[in-house]
């Protein structure tokens, strides 16, 4: 996938699926550096095959969000998205375990 190709991709993907609209919301979606995903933009990184497989595939969807449902993350990607705070009953109890 060339840059332009990249972009072209996530302004078309903005357009229906608003968590994509930017580089920057894509890093956060990813979990990966915001530099690495404007390196993917303007040539300076290569765009990983699985990552460009993904947008693709999302682009080419005719149902982008049952797309995303059945493939939220680019074959292969490891992400560190930080879980879902535990609720606050939960928490209340593991303190009083834990003192």
């Amino acid at each position: 996938m060339t840059p332009d190709r990249y972009r072209q991709c996530l302004a078309i993907l903005g357009r229906s699926l608003v968590d994509f609209a930017s580089m920057r919301a894509l890093a956060r979606y990813l979990s990966i550096d915001n530099g690495s995903a404007r390196r993917y933009g303007f040539g300076r990184k290569a765009i990983p095959a699985n990552l460009a497989a993904w947008l693709e595939m999302l682009v080419a969807a005719p149902d982008r969000y049952h797309a995303l449902d059945l493939h939220p993350f680019p074959e292969g990607w490891h992400t560190t998205a930080p879980t879902d705070p535990p609720e606050p009953e939960a928490h209340a109890q593991a303190i009083r375990i834990s003192a």
